[in-house]
């Protein structure tokens, strides 16, 4: 699933680096810039991503192909491309919301551009020269990364309550974890939605539309759903992005109430901190049991409280958009009443269904917040006593 989610990002990729080469016009544009230097680190990362386990020693799977010197190169660089992108992300936002706010263009920034293509590099390369220094680059499930061998070592919990050193890599390799994926992860990933926020905000001040932010959302979930089919995700999570896709699509093509389309898409924001839990290195030792991970824990549920709770609350505030201003604002064919009566049952019932499914998994991290928490014992603790 790794490589088939990095050939369709090496080709998009691709594309995107060929267009914007090909087209004088976008070359002079910082925007179009900007989005080249992220497609060419886009591209470094999907050929690791397909490079994948087989740059790891040659005794540690059947893939593998490599040795610890291709292993700690493939890690190096790995970690410094999948933090210079998030960092164009947050560029490409300040700059948008910047430039909206204070009714400037774009091309007025082009004296601070090449900062940007240079400060993108300076936290990564760093962070990666320090780790390679520790020899932290090491086998994980689908290549190399911020981990040491053999997995649970040093910090981590063991039996006994005695610590296993580790054959290689540092021994407080949770600590490093967190320190240079957790934290710049929040912090990377978190700046462009709170930027987005405001920038939504603005929007709704000025009637203006977002009709590229909605096209890019419907992508994304497109995308998304085809990485399903490989995960073998269950239905629920098909038809959450079905009701959404066909949602979105009623906002884009009609262009009206594009300022809920986006309010309500700031859900995704729960992702962040999901995605330290799910993603990363630490799926492969016992980050679980480390404040870090607690703290990351209470983080998602305030932010599904934040971000997916008062859902229900944006679809009452939708309708009053519509009883109040009706054509004009956010309905979707001017003077087709049953369309539009249809357009807005319709909305209500994926604006419940999305918000039922919210409740559902908030449930499901409100009770594993409370087991890392101690005050819920989990199965496996019960058995035991």
């Amino acid at each position: 699933m790794p490589r088939f989610s990095a050939l369709v990002s090496l080709w998009c990729a691709i594309l995107l680096i060929t267009s914007i080469l090909r087209s004088k016009y976008y070359r002079n544009r910082i925007y179009h810039r900007i989005n080249l230097g992220c497609g060419l680190n886009i591209i470094l990362l999907c050929v690791l991503k397909l490079w994948g386990s087989a740059a790891e020693p040659t005794n540690n799977n059947i893939w593998a192909r490599g040795t610890i010197a291709t292993c700690s190169i493939s890690g190096f660089l790995h970690h410094i491309a999948i933090f210079i992108i998030p960092q164009y992300y947050c560029a490409l936002s300040l700059l948008s919301y910047a430039a909206f706010r204070n009714k400037i263009r774009l091309s007025n920034f082009c004296r601070i551009e090449k900062w940007i293509h240079i400060g993108v590099y300076v936290f990564p390369l760093a962070a990666a020269t320090y780790l390679l220094t520790l020899r932290a680059f090491n086998p994980t499930i689908h290549g190399c990364s911020l981990a040491s061998i053999p997995v649970g070592c040093g910090d981590e919990t063991t039996t006994d309550e005695e610590l296993l050193p580790c054959d290689r890599g540092p021994n407080n390799i949770s600590q490093l974890q967190w320190l240079f994926w957790g934290l710049p992860s929040l912090l990377f990933f978190s700046i462009p939605t709170v930027v987005l926020f405001l920038l939504c905000v603005e929007v709704k001040k000025n009637k203006g539309t977002t009709t590229k932010h909605i096209a890019l959302h419907i992508a994304s979930s497109l995308y998304e759903t085809t990485c399903y089919i490989f995960a073998k995700k269950g239905l629920v999570f098909y038809a959450h992005h079905v009701v959404t896709i066909c949602g979105c699509c009623t906002m884009l093509f009609f262009g009206k109430a594009a300022y809920w389309c986006c309010l309500l898409g700031l859900v995704e924001g729960t992702n962040i901190p999901l995605g330290i839990v799910l993603g990363g290195p630490f799926r492969t030792t016992s980050f679980k049991n480390t404040l870090l991970y607690k703290i990351n824990g209470i983080v998602l549920w305030i932010m599904y409280v934040i971000l997916r709770g008062p859902v229900i609350f944006a679809l009452y505030f939708l309708q009053q958009d519509i009883n109040e201003h009706g054509d004009t604002t956010a309905y979707l064919i001017k003077g087709n009443d049953r369309v539009n009566l249809i357009w807005n049952g319709y909305m209500w019932l994926v604006g419940l269904f999305l918000w039922g499914l919210s409740i559902v998994w908030f449930t499901q991290i409100t009770n594993g917040m409370l087991k890392a928490l101690g005050f819920k014992k989990s199965k496996t603790s019960k058995k035991v006593e």
